[in-house]
Formats: structure tokens, sequence, C-alpha cells
């Protein structure tokens, strides 16, 4: 229900009518009783509808900050972006109008995108990190569970809505898929010794795939992996500290050279 000023009502033989309160962050949203039509009523003050209109609901006010942008359907079903950005040259604190609608997408969400319930209305356009974690095998037949950050960025509202309703299921598909292919060209050994090559690989090698759903990924990388298998992972463990070992010894015989 409208929020109105400490309700009144107004009585003209057995007609009572409520007064409600329209201001900067509030409009009313009314249908006319004769027609069907809808407006919405934003001017400032008090609105007391006429015998032939009922309010519907509320209409509160979205405002947009600079790296915000929303994304609204009119009736015809055309799209239609509003920025925070003022080089944008939108609106950035507006009503949604009658018979338009806010959209929501349904993203993944979780490190390895499992679960599809992220609602999201408001894109955060600036750059940021997502987490991700999935499993892979080398050419000799070694399981490794890859964790892992992106750094990506929305640069096209448009293009993303056109391609696809969940980018950050894309994002994270697309390249469990590239590195599944990349790593199973490699043995353990090598796997260990060019990780960080094939997450460059796996994020540069196809920016078509990105470009065409309006996204950059600015960098990946991978930031832990094991094995699954628990008797393998501690061979590898062992395989890592004896490399650290070798190395921290050489460190200290070149420091006395």
């Amino acid at each position: 229900p409208i929020p109105c000023v400490p309700w009144q009502s107004q009585t003209s033989g057995q007609y009572q009518r409520r007064v409600h309160g329209v201001d900067a962050n509030t409009a009313a949203l009314v249908r006319n009783l004769d027609n069907g039509l809808q407006t919405l009523i934003t001017e400032p003050g008090l609105f007391i509808p006429a015998k032939n209109e009922q309010v519907l609901k509320e209409r509160k006010v979205i405002r947009l900050a600079d790296h915000e942008a929303v994304v609204l359907k009119d009736k015809n079903g055309d799209y239609h972006y509003y920025y925070g950005d003022p080089t944008k040259g939108t609106e950035r604190a507006f009503f949604i109008p009658p018979y338009w609608e806010l959209v929501k997408l349904c993203w993944s969400r979780g490190r390895r995108r499992e679960k599809r319930d992220l609602i999201i209305t408001i894109f955060d356009t600036r750059p940021q990190f997502m987490s991700f974690e999935f499993n892979c095998r080398t050419s000799d037949n070694v399981e490794m569970i890859l964790e892992g950050t992106f750094f990506w960025e929305i640069l096209s509202l448009p293009e993303m809505m056109r391609t696809t309703s969940d980018a950050s299921g894309d994002v994270c598909a697309h390249a469990r898929s590239c590195f599944i292919q990349l790593v199973s060209k490699v043995k353990l050994a090598e796997f260990m010794d060019t990780f960080n090559d094939i997450a460059l690989r796996a994020h540069s090698g196809d920016d078509e795939f990105y470009r065409m759903r309006g996204i950059k990924i600015h960098s990946l990388e991978v930031t832990q992996y094991k094995c699954a298998d628990s008797s393998t992972s501690k061979i590898l463990s062992q395989i890592i500290m004896e490399t650290t070992n070798r190395m921290n010894r050489l460190s200290r015989q070149e420091k006395r050279e």
C-alpha cells in the first residue's frame, strides 16, 4: 500500500477516498477505472484519487551511482538502458514509467557456479573480481582441482543482454572448457612449471567469446592447485616441498659465493 500522510478520508455520499503523499522519492501508479489506462503521478503534494481512479501501488525513485546501470523493458518488449555515469547522457534518477518493468537477470553463484539463484537488477560496471574452482586432468591422468580468480568488467550492457542471461556462468563455463583442453595436453610436471602461462592462454586465446557478450577479462590467475586424489596430493606436496628446499639451498649457495 501507498504510505500516506497520517491518513484521512474524504467522504462524498458512500464513497471514501484516501489521501496519498507524493514526493521526490515516491510516485503513485494510478489506473483509470473507465478505460483501464495507467498514469504515474509524480508531482509533489497530496494526491486524492477521483471516483474513477484506483491507486495500484507506489513506485520508488531509482537513483544510480556513477558505476551503476539498470535495464528497463517497455510495453513492446524493447530494452532501455540507464546509467549513473553522467557521460552516458541518460537520467540517473527516475521513476519506472507505467507499463514498464525493471529487468531482472538470474546469475550463477558459488566458486563452481553450481547454483543459479543470484538475482541481479542493478549492474556494477566497475572491474571486479570473481573466484572459481573446477577439476581437470593432465595428459598423464592426474586429476587436479584448480582455484583462482577472474578480474573482469562489463563493457557493453546491450551486447550482454543480447547474448546471455547468465554472464558470470558463461565466463566460468568457458574458462573451464579452455583450461580442460590446455591442461589435458601437458603432464603434471609441465603443468607445475607453466600453470600461469596456461591461465593466460585460457582467457586470451578466445577474446571473441567475451567480446560478443560485452565482457572484458583483464586477468585470470590460478591461486591454488591440488590433486583430487589424496595419495597423489601427498606426493605432490612432497615434490613442491623438495623444489622449494632446493631453491632455498641454491639461493644460500649463491649468497656465499
